[in-house]
């Protein structure tokens, strides 16, 4: 092919690789309005709902289109598709505005504050916008979950002179039960050939760790794109869903998947809890703070929420400090689940009280 033919071929390639794009998708030359939507538009805080946008062309078509979301006012966290109340002092409206090739629109979104679990508030006031935040809260005490109906712990053995570890069961069917295999005379961990004197809970606590932290003048808009953890670890997971299922002793292995379906079914069934169990991931969302002129000074945090799922007596104390199994060597297997929930926690002070 000679060099004048050549081109014309790559120009008419490129004409009609343009046409198609256009007619295909939409372009991005030809949108000239948006329509915007949120699946909920009314939240509660801690609460999540998903962003999309649509793209309306001159003649009328309607496309999909990814647009760059920012807040305009209020305060939350963004996702790229997502915005969640996270914001433990504000309630009221939240302007939220999608742009996408020099096209905006805005949706309103409203935040009814703190109806739901962690009522009671975990962070300590700091004296100055210069204090010193501690790196995580302190943990507290959510919900005593229901009984187990199945409950297993892996200890130390004596069997024909020789020390092996395995299996034993104290509850099944919801029962508690003697331990039977091996024979109770078998067992050497003390107390372990004895009846429990109590039936094993799961229990849920919270606790949050310092993500980012700012000190902002009157007035100051604050945003900023801040990787976190989410999600928990696999060894952690496997380590509960064994004790708690009557699958330990499972062939084919414990993969994630079935990890994954049995902690959320348990963890769900036995403390009332909506729960999304998945593997441990680095994530980034953009944290945003409008800040009012109400006060000089603001000091703003971001802090992940960790909820644990752990085994407990019925006052909810993990089995390692409970008194009513002291002499067991039980273990509560705590999993970690970070990231469900990112939280915002600012400050006001003005210089007299400073």
């Amino acid at each position: 092919m000679s060099g004048r033919l050549r081109s014309v071929f790559l120009a008419a390639l490129l004409a009609c690789t343009t046409l198609l794009s256009g007619c295909l998708f939409g372009g991005t030359a030809i949108v000239t309005s948006l329509e915007l939507e949120a699946s909920s538009e009314i939240l509660v805080f801690g609460e999540t709902t998903e962003l999309t946008a649509r793209g309306r062309t001159e003649n009328g078509k309607v496309v999909s289109v990814i647009p760059k979301w920012e807040i305009i006012s209020g305060s939350g966290t963004l996702g790229e598709t997502d915005f969640q109340a996270s914001d433990w002092n504000y309630v009221g409206e939240v302007v939220l505005r999608a742009t996408y090739n020099g096209i905006s629109d805005e949706i309103t979104l409203e935040i009814l504050g703190l109806l739901g679990e962690d009522y009671v508030d975990p962070f300590p006031r700091p004296g100055h916008p210069n204090a010193s935040i501690p790196e995580v809260t302190e943990e507290f005490l959510v919900k005593v979950g229901q009984p187990l109906d199945s409950f297993s712990e892996l200890g130390e053995l004596l069997v024909m002179g020789r020390r092996m570890v395995g299996w034993c069961w104290f509850m099944r069917n919801g029962e508690i039960i003697q331990p039977s295999d091996p024979k109770p005379g078998a067992w050497a961990t003390a107390k372990w050939h004895e009846k429990l004197p109590d039936k094993v809970h799961l229990s849920h606590r919270v606790r949050y760790e310092l993500i980012d932290c700012q000190v902002l003048d009157r007035g100051t808009n604050y945003s900023n794109q801040v990787s976190n953890r989410k999600g928990t670890t696999f060894q952690e997971t496997k380590e509960l869903a064994e004790r708690l299922t009557s699958e330990t002793h499972a062939e084919a292995g414990w993969s994630w998947g079935r990890i994954e379906t049995t902690l959320t079914y348990e963890i769900s069934k036995r403390t009332q809890q909506t729960v999304k169990i998945e593997e441990e991931q680095t994530v980034t969302r953009t944290w945003s703070f409008v800040n009012p002129n109400d006060y000089d000074t603001y000091l703003y945090t971001s802090w992940n929420k960790v909820d644990i799922f752990y085994l407990s007596d019925r006052n909810g104390a993990p089995l390692e400090e409970s008194p009513i199994f002291a002499g067991y060597n039980f273990y509560s297997y705590p999993i970690e689940i970070r990231g469900r929930t990112v939280v915002q926690k600012t400050w006001g002070y003005n210089k007299a009280n400073q």
